[in-house]
């Protein structure tokens, strides 16, 4: 007969317990060259190495009865339930008002059997849509959600010189105004819920965008008006210029909340050397 034994209706004594299972598997797109295969090749296998090394532990379980006195010969099933490493998915489809109730349950559901940690929208755009009017409300309800879950949340993100992280009224004021306010919303959402949300994404695709400054110039109906693709036009962009922006940002993440974890989010970081070596050279 198998018996099973719940942890924790019996004493249980862990020295260490920490494992994450994790495999990686090479992606190859059309086009890509030898040199980005090579670099991914190289990548992982040093993640696989580091997994063994700083992922992976051994670990001594003792049990005992009620007495203290250590149990023998007692068929033992573990079954993990949670864990440390993050892992995550996109959440906020579950919010949506085109989905029935039935279908939320079932979202929630399989979201919680599988992940512990989500990512929740807060780009300038579509979080303050008019000027002075967050949609707060809605990003409560989202971190409510995952307390009640244990979901661990990440904002994504407060600054971004995409068209969605610069809505159009901010794009009307003047630029130490509109900087003002965008160290105001950065101090508010990291200070706010400081007690709710620990880890933000500051800056996004710092790297593969325009610099803050040079967002500010677009005024939505003029000629100047700058459109997504030239939003993402670095040429000529120098480093310099982008950290100004990027460190202030940070900066700010920092006073509104000390005990913060404060991201950088990129992409094409694997997949293109000039934007890898812009990358690390930060």
């Amino acid at each position: 007969m198998k018996k099973e034994i719940q942890l924790n209706s019996m004493p249980l004594l862990i020295r260490m317990l920490s494992f994450c299972f994790i495999h990686f598997f090479p992606i190859k797109s059309p086009g890509q060259n030898t040199d980005k295969q090579k670099v991914e090749a190289q990548l992982l296998s040093q993640a696989r190495q580091n997994i063994e090394k700083f992922r992976k532990g051994d670990a001594l379980l003792t049990f005992t009865d009620m007495q203290g006195k250590p149990l023998s010969g007692v068929k033992i099933e573990i079954n993990q339930q949670t864990q440390d490493f993050l892992f995550g998915n996109l959440s906020e489809e579950m919010f949506s008002p085109r989905l029935s109730a039935e279908e939320v349950r079932k979202f929630q559901e399989r979201f919680t059997e599988l992940f512990n940690f989500t990512e929740l929208t807060v780009k300038w755009a579509p979080y303050e849509k008019e000027q002075g009017k967050p949609e707060w409300q809605k990003l409560q309800q989202k971190l409510d959600w995952c307390k009640l879950n244990g979901i661990t949340p990440k904002g994504h993100t407060l600054g971004w010189t995409n068209m969605s992280g610069t809505p159009p009224w901010v794009l009307k004021v003047p630029p130490d105004l509109a900087t003002d306010l965008y160290k105001a919303r950065i101090q508010n959402l990291v200070g706010g819920f400081k007690n709710q949300m620990k880890m933000w994404d500051v800056v996004n695709e710092p790297v593969t965008t325009i610099p803050w400054e040079s967002a500010l110039k677009d005024n939505v109906f003029g000629e100047s008006k700058i459109d997504e693709g030239t939003r993402y036009d670095v040429k000529g962009i120098t480093l310099d210029q982008t950290v100004s922006w990027v460190e202030k940002s940070y900066k700010w993440a920092f006073e509104a909340d000390s005990a913060g974890d404060f991201i950088i989010n990129e992409f094409y970081v694997i997949a293109k050397p000039e934007v890898r070596k812009n990358f690390i050279s930060w």
